[in-house]
């Protein structure tokens, strides 16, 4: 259990970060 946390922590912090890099690319994209 004490390793699954904080994979399950990077895991979703690296989805996170995903979403804000495809959502900057969007912007430049439409501008």
């Amino acid at each position: 259990m004490f390793i699954v946390l904080p994979a399950l922590a990077l895991l979703i912090s690296g989805m996170f970060v995903a979403t804000m890099l495809a959502a900057l690319r969007a912007e430049r994209k439409v501008l």
